[in-house]
């Protein structure tokens, strides 16, 4: 069953989410510094959700969805945004075996060495999205990232095992 965008939006908004500045632990800490900074508007009770895309997420060593800096500059944003608890929501792709982990072969040459990943880090948030790839409609699933301290991160990944090729593997040429 397929959630309407506004239900898809309110299952993203409910969680941990509050105003950045409004709770007591914010006073005297690195969140209470940036309140200080930020504008009265931009802490208004209304705070608008922010949706951060990216094609990685540098988490942890152990889940392997990057392959480098931008996915090391993601994940660290997704962390940074889940320790101020700014109202952000990370959006993208569950790499069924992620980035290649290349080693070095009998013969002196480097080779790619692929495995697949479970995802045990990860929970399916029953919701169904539809995304467009070349001329069709593609349904994933949504899966949220819920083993390590970040903002709410949610992959998609094909339900179909015929379009499973488009997340197989991440920058695999």
């Amino acid at each position: 069953e397929y959630a309407s965008r506004a239900a898809f939006a309110r299952r993203l908004a409910s969680g941990p989410f509050s105003p950045p500045c409004s709770t007591p632990t914010a006073r005297g800490s690195r969140r209470g510094a940036l309140c200080r900074m930020l504008s009265p508007r931009m802490l208004s009770t209304v705070t608008p959700l922010v949706a951060y895309f990216s094609m990685e997420y540098g988490l942890h060593e152990e889940f392997h969805s990057y392959a480098g800096g931008l996915g090391i500059l993601a994940g660290d944003f997704m962390k940074s945004a889940g320790d101020l608890g700014l109202p952000v929501v990370g959006i993208g792709l569950r790499w069924a075996q992620g980035y290649t982990v290349q080693r070095i072969g009998p013969d002196g040459y480097p080779y790619d060495e692929w495995r697949d990943y479970p995802p045990d880090a990860l929970t399916d948030t029953g919701a169904r999205v539809r995304v467009r790839v070349a001329a069709r409609e593609v349904e994933c699933m949504v899966w949220r990232v819920g083993r390590y301290a970040i903002a709410p991160l949610f992959l998609l990944e094909p339900v179909d095992e015929r379009d499973r090729w488009i997340t197989r593997r991440l920058y695999d040429p």
